[in-house]
């Protein structure tokens, strides 16, 4: 699984919005999460596999799934920020 559709939808948000905090759908949000968990879990059967295979070549899925673990950590903190009862003093 590629992740240049991944590096798309940040450039996408960074021309339009200057960063992903700036991004305001929490729904969109979710959905790239959820892209980015499925993403890494194939990248890591692909992984898991070609170790058992002593003929196979390196592929970049180490990579990517380093890329993607950045971008997972990113979404978390943007939802976890989100989610965060204001405090107000009253």
């Amino acid at each position: 699984m590629t992740i240049q559709r991944f590096k798309d939808w940040l450039d996408i948000v960074e021309q339009h919005y200057g960063s992903l905090d700036n991004f305001p759908d929490a729904c969109t949000v979710r959905i790239q999460l959820g892209h980015v968990n499925d993403t890494i879990a194939e990248n890591d059967e692909l992984i898991a596999h070609l170790k058992t295979v002593p003929t196979a070549e390196t592929w970049p899925w180490e990579q990517d799934n380093k890329f993607l673990r950045d971008l997972k950590e990113k979404l978390e903190q943007w939802l976890a920020r989100r989610s965060s009862p204001t405090t107000t003093n009253t």
